[in-house]
């Protein structure tokens, strides 16, 4: 297959989709308060199901790409799982880990994307498609279902995260592989280059993630804080 021009961070077509998820996400905000069936709920659960098979097949079909690097061991792609759960089943202990994981993982990655093609690339299309799902799913579940992230949330999105990244950590040691960077950086550019080189940037990536954490829930506070 062919493939698309290069990525340009924070080009035409970038900010383009950028407005087009946040259009989603505001759609989302409005109806879901509304949607009593939850049947937006469904039509994002079986996209969220669907890309992933449409997103293995191009991988390994037609990319050629191995299936040591074709896993579903990256936190926004196990994220899209525990969306889907969260989803069908109304898990707020889910919804717990979910949220901190699409705001800080998946949101972040939308703004700095790791990817080498442009629109109209499959890739391009798979890798925001997929991001933007994650991020709406969990806005559904904090205006459809009433969810919203607590002080502790962060403690056991934090232990979670942790232990996760202890048990990848393990598997790229095992089959050679950069799950969640932890080996090496994206050579796209990310906040991560601020973290100071490698390997020394993973020892950062613990205390960036309870600054994301914090910052993720601070919206939380303060409106908790204003109603009192």
């Amino acid at each position: 297959m062919t493939q698309g021009p290069d990525f340009a961070l924070l080009g035409g077509e970038h900010l383009l989709t950028l407005v087009l998820i946040l259009v989603l996400a505001l759609v989302v905000g409005r109806v879901a308060p509304r949607d009593h069936r939850f049947r937006l709920a469904w039509v994002i659960v079986v996209l969220l199901i669907a890309q992933e098979v449409v997103k293995l097949y191009f991988f390994v079909g037609v990319y050629d790409q191995s299936w040591k690097e074709s896993l579903p061991v990256d936190l926004c792609r196990v994220n899209q799982f525990l969306c889907v759960y969260m989803l069908v089943r109304h898990s707020y202990r889910v919804f717990e880990v979910a949220y901190f994981w699409a705001m800080g993982g998946s949101l972040g990655a939308l703004i700095t994307p790791d990817i080498a093609y442009g629109f109209p690339d499959p890739r391009f299309l798979m890798f925001f498609f997929s991001h933007g799902l994650v991020v709406l799913a969990t806005l559904y579940a904090i205006f459809g279902y009433g969810f919203r992230p607590r002080l502790r949330s962060i403690a056991v999105a934090l232990g979670i995260t942790g232990g996760y990244a202890l048990i990848v950590a393990c598997l790229n040691y095992l089959l050679d592989t950069n799950y969640l960077f932890l080996r090496a950086k994206p050579e796209a550019p990310t906040v991560l280059d601020f973290l100071g080189p490698s390997p020394i940037y993973v020892l950062g990536l613990f205390g960036l993630a309870i600054l994301v954490c914090v910052l993720c829930y601070a919206p939380f506070a303060l409106t908790r804080r204003n109603n009192r």
